[in-house]
């Protein structure tokens, strides 16, 4: 089956309120999913498997626990980085007013690929954006984010760090954290996108020579306007799976809820 994107926003929207997240943020979860899936991100599957670590909290449970000069870290109270992907751009914006860079490091969180999406916001405001996490087995995945690039870019490998670490030590200060776990994630936001650039430059004249696996920002351009164009196409089952979840926000009719002027 194929589908637009506001169907698909507007299928996912229902799951985030079926999980009891806030209205605001099951519109930006919503909108994460819907232009992950259109960018060939697997979205909706990332969205079937995390549905469980959703906390009926919403964001009342995340807090600070840490804080530098130009970093700051957060527990995530094992909320889903589907929901407080953005919220975390939205506060490295807001702390990048004052600051030429900030790091912000949240901890007891899902993360995937989808991560993309608050880099890609953070870059929609006019600033750079790197993401870092670790996947299985301790692999790096690094996205990144400039106004200068129309979609992110990822880079997977044992060996992105170690290419880009002059740079990012020198501009944005960056120690290497071995002990980074895997329910963790880096967001390092800087008006500086030259820093992004020069990142993903240095990436791609090695790319051939290292560890390192490129995911262009080409390819998910192209792979959104084919999308755009012709509608995403769905796995039927998954869409009925989520549709289930989504159903509980549908409250049965009770006398009580009649007098009330519900429905």
């Amino acid at each position: 089956m194929r589908v637009s994107y506001v169907e698909l926003k507007e299928h996912c929207k229902k799951v985030f309120r079926a999980k009891g997240i806030p209205v605001g943020c099951d519109e930006d979860g919503a909108d994460v999913v819907a232009w992950g899936e259109f960018i060939g991100l697997s979205a909706l599957a990332a969205l079937y498997e995390e549905v469980t670590e959703m906390q009926h909290t919403g964001m009342t449970g995340i807090k600070e626990v840490g804080r530098d000069k130009d970093k700051v870290i957060f527990d995530a109270n094992n909320q889903s980085a589907l929901v407080l992907g953005k919220l975390m751009a939205d506060y490295a914006l807001g702390e990048i007013q004052s600051k030429k860079h900030i790091k912000v490091h949240v901890t007891n969180t899902t993360r995937s690929r989808l991560l993309a999406y608050p880099a890609y916001y953070v870059s929609n405001n006019n600033q750079g954006c790197i993401i870092y996490y670790r996947i299985n087995g301790g692999l790096e995945r690094w996205i990144f984010a400039a106004p200068e690039i129309e979609f992110p870019v990822f880079a997977e490998g044992h060996e992105v760090e170690e290419t880009i670490l002059s740079v990012l030590k020198q501009k944005v200060h960056y120690i290497p954290d071995k002990e980074m776990a895997d329910q963790e994630f880096l967001l390092i936001c800087t008006e500086d996108t030259s820093i992004v650039t020069s990142c993903i430059r240095k990436l791609r004249n090695e790319v051939e020579n290292k560890q390192i696996e490129m995911t262009e920002a080409s390819r998910l351009r192209a792979e959104y306007q084919r999308s755009m164009f012709y509608g995403k196409e769905i796995d039927s089952q998954l869409w009925e799976k989520l549709k289930i979840i989504g159903q509980g926000t549908l409250v049965e009719a009770t006398e009580e809820s009649r007098q009330r002027g519900a429905g």
